[in-house]
């Protein structure tokens, strides 16, 4: 009986081992505001970037939670209708960047290629500005009326590629949706960015490392 519990102490860390991945994933998001604004003011997407590193457990073979902190950059840009224009005229552009640190529950498919994903992130405003289209590249920082944390949901779909034997090169696709106010309640110039949220999508790719030891040959 010793003999049998002292194999099973000696087999959890390589047990434990085996279920761990971790790597690192990067790509660009095409997010927007969206909210209570004045008739005559749009949000539009605007393109920005991901970069950031992941640590994975599989709880069972086809589910795996994941810690995915990343650093990102969102915005929008805002088209005001100006009288004697047909369409919205291109006004500023507005940068919102965060550190985000989301919790990730994917699903793989019995063949170990596709995967659904639905998540939580909790993110930290770094540093936020607006600036305008035309005129001067001047950047006004609007880091104070940024509310001081977001919460997303986000779920979407990805695809592995094994690469050797305990390696995979992944891409996936993701919606994501704040679910607080972007911007703090008060006087904030622009005066239209009061009861905003941001949305849009996200395409990422990596690479994922088993951390399961190699077998001796």
């Amino acid at each position: 009986m010793k003999r049998y519990l002292l194999f099973l102490f000696l087999l959890i860390p390589v047990s434990l081992a085996a279920q761990f991945s971790a790597g690192v994933y990067g790509g660009v998001n095409n997010s927007k505001l969206r909210g209570d604004t004045p008739q005559d003011i749009y949000f539009l997407n605007l393109p920005n970037g991901d970069l950031g590193l992941f640590l994975s457990y599989t709880v069972q073979d086809v589910v795996k939670v994941s810690f995915q902190p990343y650093y990102t950059r969102k915005g929008t840009k805002v088209s005001i209708r100006v009288p004697g224009f047909p369409d919205p005229v291109d006004s500023a552009k507005i940068y919102l960047s965060y550190f985000s640190f989301p919790l990730v529950l994917q699903v793989i498919t019995n063949k170990h290629r596709w995967y659904v994903l639905t998540g939580m992130e909790i993110a930290k405003p770094i540093r936020s500005f607006y600036k305008y289209v035309r005129g001067t590249d001047e950047k006004f920082d609007i880091s104070e009326q940024v509310s001081k944390f977001n919460f997303y949901l986000s779920f979407g779909v990805g695809y592995r590629w094994p690469v050797g034997e305990n390696m995979h090169i992944f891409s996936e696709l993701r919606y994501f949706q704040a679910l607080i106010n972007t911007i703090r309640a008060g006087t904030v110039d622009p005066e239209y960015l009061p009861r905003v949220r941001s949305r849009g999508m996200q395409l990422e790719a990596g690479i994922e490392f088993s951390l399961q030891r190699r077998k001796k040959k």
